[in-house]
This record gives C-alpha cells, structure tokens and sequence, in this order.
C-alpha cells in the first residue's frame, strides 16, 4: 500500500520548476537561486542573505529519479553548518507476490550529482550523510526460498572536492523490515573532519538503489512526510588560503558503519548469524536477536 503524498511533495514541485520536460529519466538539477527562499504559504519569493555554500549545477538520471522528480537545495544553520538536501518526488516501489518460488517487485535507481561553491574565504568539510524514507512490509520472510518479503536499500556517497579532498563511502545494502515505518540511515565519517582547499569547488555524488519484494509492499526515498531524501550535512569555516590540502578517504564497507533509525535492519545478511535489530529515533538498540527465520 503506497502512502499518501505529503507537504514535502508541494516543496519539491516548487523547487523543481526549471527541471526539464517530462517523459525522459535524465531529470536535470536546476541552479538554486543563493538569495531565493520560496514560502509554502504564498509561493512568494522573499530576499534572504546568501548561504555560505551555493549550489552551482548538477544532474540525476534513473527510473527512481525522472526528470521533472528530482531536486536539490542548500540550508544554511549554526556555526558553520550547512545541508544539502535532495529531494525525490518519484523514488518509491512496489512488491509483487512470488513466482515459482522467485522473489518478484520493483527495483528503482537513481544517479546523482551536485555541485557546490564556497563563499570566496571559505572551505567546505563534510560531517556525514542521511538517507530518509518510509516502508510497508507485511508477512513473514520465506528464509527458504530467499528474501521474498523486505526492502532493500543500496546506497553508495561520495563527497569530494577536484584536489580529492573528502570521502567515499562503498556500496552498502540495508534490509529493512519493519512494518509501516520511517525510517533514517546514517553514514559517518568516524569522527574525521576533512575540509578542501580554501575557496575550493566540491561535489556530491551518490548512486542509490531500492529494491521491493513481495505481496503488497512498499518503500520509498524521502518521498513520505519526510525531509528530502539524501542529505549532506556540511561544515564551513573561513580559511587563510594556507591550509594543506586533505586526501580522499575511503570509509571501511560493512553493516556497522551505518546507524538506522526509526526502523528493523537484517545484519549479517548472507551468513548464518543473521541478526534482526530494531532501532529508536535516536540510532538506539531497542532489541536484538538472531533472525527468527532462520
């Protein structure tokens, strides 16, 4: 069962009023006017002071993200930090009961780059990254025949600059199972602070998947009542110009990396100590125990 459409959905139609013709799968971002902020209420377009970090241009292809679907903009908020927010209308899928003991439903995908500009006297860091969404899983998992009933998410971030500052995060599946649930994924830098060379252009990339299976069920990316659907939390900080320029760090793969809130994840898929755990808002444990499927 799909969920209703949200306020979110309104947001991303008004950012979206430059994205290109419908009908094509190579949705193209639009450049964010800096001193633009559009009110919900009116659609007026007050003036407001330039963000630190500006985005200069990107683009997004894939049936998760067709164009006229897709979106991207830039908040500005204390202390230097910032976020980049990219908005989905369209990512969500469908499952479909299974045939001849074959999992069956939708895989969605999308490939997207944003390209972002520091205020001159400025350096830009990331501090990590968050994938929202919302799912509906009904019935048990049929552990025999596979995962006929669940929701995938594959992701994989890259964050970097053209002197190959920042990080790269490697593919990562996520199984979520819990029923009709937001649900948040966060990936962390493990504490490192990595920023670009002063005045210095950066872009975000990421390659995101979703795979539906099974009678009735649904998920979706940033889709649902919630905001956006990948963000990039950013810091600034003004430079001298003398700063040494950082390197390209790849972020270790593997289930631990990444904190899931608001929902159930299988860890350790593949193997035969797989775990269900459930986590609170906050990335809390509330239970674990071996995968009762089994």
């Amino acid at each position: 069962m799909k969920p209703r459409n949200s306020v979110l959905s309104a947001a991303i139609a008004l950012t979206c009023l430059h994205c290109g013709p419908a009908g094509t799968d190579d949705g193209v971002v639009s450049p964010i006017e800096p001193n633009g902020v559009v009110d919900l209420t009116t659609g007026a377009t007050a003036e407001a002071a330039a963000p630190v970090i500006q985005i200069a241009g990107g683009s997004a292809s894939g049936t998760g993200c067709p164009s006229g679907s897709f979106s991207a903009v830039i908040s500005q908020q204390q202390n230097g930090a910032h976020a980049l927010t990219v908005l989905f209308r369209s990512f969500d899928a469908q499952g479909q009961a299974p045939v001849s003991g074959r999992a069956r439903g939708e895989l969605k995908s999308c490939q997207f780059a944003v390209n972002l500009t520091p205020q001159a006297g400025y350096q830009i860091a990331l501090a990590n990254i968050q994938t929202r969404g919302a799912v509906d899983v009904f019935g048990p998992r049929d552990t025999r025949i596979g995962l006929n009933n669940a929701v995938k998410t594959s992701r994989e971030y890259f964050f970097n600059t053209a002197e190959n500052t920042g990080f790269r995060f490697p593919i990562l599946d996520t199984y979520l199972v819990n029923s009709s649930s937001a649900y948040t994924i966060e990936e962390g830098t493990n504490g490192v602070v990595n920023y670009g060379r002063c005045n210095t252009a950066a872009i975000a990339r990421g390659r995101v998947n979703l795979n539906v299976t099974g009678a009735n069920n649904y998920g979706g990316l940033g889709t649902i009542d919630q905001n956006g659907g990948s963000t990039f939390n950013l810091l600034t900080r003004a430079c001298t110009g003398a700063e040494p320029v950082g390197d390209l760090i790849d972020i270790p793969a593997g289930d631990q990396r990444a904190m899931v809130k608001n929902a159930c994840a299988l860890r350790g898929v593949g193997t035969s100590s797989r775990t269900e755990v459930c986590y609170g808002p906050n990335g809390e444990v509330l239970s674990s125990r071996p995968d009762p499927n089994l």
